[in-house]
């Protein structure tokens, strides 16, 4: 087993600058005594407990109109004077008497006849019913005979995941690959547009303006306008804000309005300016937890947008509109700096904008893995660091924290963890014990991993110490000790392990035994033989934190049973598989020296000059709203957040299968769900012992890798990489 296959199905202006574009005349005013900017405000949901919202448009009066449905049939709610109007569609619910089949959209044309979409839960064909307006109760709907829908392929009938009835009867349907506009009466296909391949079973690929328009997402940023009467091609639009993570877009007057994760852009046909009149980072629309489901304008330069919390199973509606009394620009911006991407930290800095409307948080990174960072990379952030200047909080993953303390960059913040710590039950040993040097606290862990080990007894005893890791090798000289792991590695979890045993307390490498972690290294590589893994393959999505300690789950184990193997879990979907399989095996995990991996770890530059700010966005982070947040970079530090994981595994529905596949043709399969209750439980209780951090100081980990390497291709000796190792980390280190 060697590799793994996953089978998963701008010009920014300010607002105002866009001639004929403003909110309304009022702006020029507001603009001048620089006041006036977009906010965003919670409105309520009416779904019920059982429901899940289907589509958000417009009725034919131009208010907000919600769908949804729950196992029997489709509701419709309107909202009209500040409230919600709700209705039944009782016809609907012999679409899907039975369970046979499932909605997935539902439309209603501006004279209130209805369209909806479904699937067959077994041939996943699609069909069309459609209810004239004003019908008497009791009336069925009509099935739309579609051909296009009903021919199947060699991939299967098409997979129809968005609708729109315009003005002129046109039927437009989109799946994941083309948007075909078929003739409302003779149901012949007009028009078959090319779209973006996406596997995305939920994003839209075209959205319905005023006077007859629709605008068609035919490549990645590009729109096209079709006039629905004639369907012919009036224009183009086109948007470097990101879509990769959804979008949605309608039409207000001359202007396109589109929501991503970048904002609320504002476009028009004709002109190549993209105007941004909210950022991302201001309103949910840049949550990680957050995909956007519809956007419908609400007048007078207003906008609603449904979204999606699709790991809660959840939603949320935002109205969004232009508030002429609040500063343009917020009176205090604060700058947070990580090396790499962190929802969590994402996340907060959306929920601390909103709670403070005077406040605008700049999160920057450098838009890479963890893998990616070079060393040039952190020597140019010490540089800037080092000269006074530099973000106000820091995100240290990655970073050098020692030399940062004393070098004086990190402020003293003992007082702020004990005040945090006092306010509620924490993960206190995580906290404390991260970033710390002679009784004070310099930084704090928003999040944390867990490696782990399970598999061979024997195996697993090895692994204790460097010296029993030579002593099993040389009394089993042909053993793959952590069966079929590829070299990378092999190379990377032997250094995270014995890390302490070769890089001293004062950061001086002993090369004796890092020439030994090397020689041990290139035997088991060698015993492994091949570096390409035969056969693992799964459907799923396995959402992991990036560690030493990955290694397919564990999956080598599955086929292996003198093995090792280690995972680091970080999240319920990362125990799927380990769990899975350690429970077909028998095995029971254990920690790995009590070690954790300290994720989103915060510290305060002491060159800030906003330190009190800096202060009250670190509290922000350990409270409840941002630790209970269902984001998958790593389990709270807040035990009641924590504990929660437990009710969220027995509740949740997700799964994968596997299939694992021996050089001997031996073939195991496993279907791996989410964690037992037990199990998650467990899980919880080796995470109040742990106390040791997992140090990765990317530039000595590049260092290590790269000499490494040399080794493994045996274009050095162990001790000659050992002594460039050692070399190069002293000249860092004195830097």
């Amino acid at each position: 087993m060697k590799r793994i296959t996953a089978m998963i199905m701008t010009a920014v202006l300010t607002v105002g600058a866009l001639t004929g574009c403003s909110p309304g005349a009022k702006d020029a005013g507001s603009a001048a005594s620089g006041k006036g900017r977009y906010v965003e405000k919670d409105m309520e949901l009416p779904l019920g407990e059982d429901e899940i919202a289907v589509n958000f448009t417009r009725s034919g009066e131009g208010n907000p109109l919600l769908f949804s449905s729950d196992a029997e049939q489709v509701f419709r709610y309107e909202y009209k004077e500040d409230s919600w109007e709700k209705a039944e569609l009782s016809w609907t619910k012999e679409l899907m008497a039975d369970g046979a089949a499932s909605i997935v959209g539902v439309e209603e044309t501006g004279d209130g006849t209805q369209y909806v979409l479904t699937m067959d839960n077994e041939t996943l064909m699609s069909t069309l019913t459609r209810r004239e307006a004003g019908a008497a109760e009791g009336t069925p709907g009509e099935q739309v005979d579609i051909p296009y829908m009903q021919e199947e392929t060699e991939f299967g009938y098409p997979y129809v995941n968005g609708m729109f009835v315009d003005e002129a009867g046109h039927i437009w349907l989109g799946d994941i690959l083309q948007v075909t506009v078929v003739d409302g009466e003779t149901r012949e296909t007009l028009l078959e547009l090319p779209a973006p391949q996406s596997f995305s079973t939920t994003q839209k690929l075209f959205f319905s303006g005023e006077n007859g328009q629709v605008a068609v997402c035919n490549e990645k940023g590009k729109y096209t306008i079709y006039d629905a009467g004639t369907l012919e091609e009036t224009g183009t639009l086109s948007t470097d804000s990101s879509t990769d993570d959804g979008y949605a877009l309608c039409q207000s007057g001359d202007n396109w309005y589109q929501i991503s994760i970048d904002g609320i852009s504002r476009m028009r046909l004709g002109n190549d300016i993209e105007e941004i009149i909210m950022d991302g980072n201001s309103g949910a629309m840049g949550s990680p937890l957050n995909s956007v489901m519809g956007m419908i304008p609400g007048g007078d330069g207003e906008f609603y947008a449904l979204y999606t919390q699709a790991d809660s199973y959840t939603y949320s509606l935002e109205h969004y509109g232009y508030d002429e009394n609040i500063a343009a620009v917020p009176e205090h911006t604060l700058t947070v700096f990580g090396l790499t991407k962190s929802d969590t930290i994402q996340q907060a800095v959306t929920q601390f904008q909103k709670a403070n409307p005077d406040v605008k948080v700049e999160f920057h990174t450098l838009g890479k893995s963890a893998e990616e960072v070079t060393s040039d990379d952190i020597r140019t952030l010490n540089t800037e660091l080092l000269s006074g200047n530099g973000a106000d909080v820091l995100v240290l993953d990655g970073m050098s924290s020692d030399s940062y303390i004393e070098k004086g960059i990190l402020e003293d913040i003992t007082g702020l963890s004990e005040d945090i710590l006092g306010a509620d039950d924490y993960m206190e040993s995580v906290m404390k014990n991260t970033v710390q040097k002679d009784g004070k606290i310099y930084g704090l862990p928003v999040k944390f991993s867990v490696p782990i080990t399970f598999g061979n007894e024997a195996a697993v005893s090895a692994l204790g110490s460097l010296d029993s890791l030579i002593a099993y090798l040389e009394a089993n000289p042909e053993t793959d000790i952590f069966g079929d792991a590829g070299s990378t590695y092999i190379r990377d979890v032997l250094f995270m392990l014995y890390q302490d045993e070769i890089i001293g307390e004062d950061g001086k490498v002993d090369q004796d035994a890092l020439s030994k972690l090397l020689e041990a290294a290139g035997r088991i590589v060698e015993n492994v033989g091949s570096d390409e893994i035969g056969g693992i393959y799964y459907s799923g999505e396995d959402i992991a934190v990036s560690s030493p300690f990955d290694n397919d789950s564990g999956l080598g184990v599955a086929g292996n049973p003198e093995a090792a193997a280690t995972a680091d879990i970080g999240n319920l979907w990362g125990m799927m598989l380990p769990y899975a399989v350690m429970r077909q095996a028998g095995l029971t995990p254990q920690s790995v020296q009590k070690m954790y991996h300290p994720l989103g770890t915060v510290g305060i530059n002491s060159g800030s000059e906003q330190k009190e700010l800096a202060e009250e966005f670190v509290r922000f982070l350990f409270g409840t709203e941002v630790q209970s947040a269902s984001l998958n970079d790593g389990f709270p530090v807040l035990i009641s957040a924590l504990d929660a994981k437990v009710e969220q595994a027995a509740n949740a529905e997700a799964g994968m299968a596997v299939a694992v596949e021996g050089e001997d043709g031996a073939s195991l399969e496993l279907d791996a769900g989410y964690p037992e209750e037990a199990e998650v439980q467990g899980f919880i209780e080796v995470c109040h012992t742990l106390d040791k951090p997992m140090e990765q100081n990317r530039v000595v980990w590049n260092i290590y890798q790269e000499e490494a390497d040399k080794y493994l291709e045996r274009s050095v000796d162990a001790d000659e990489a050992a002594g460039n190792i050692a070399q190069k980390v002293d000249t860092y280190l004195s830097e």
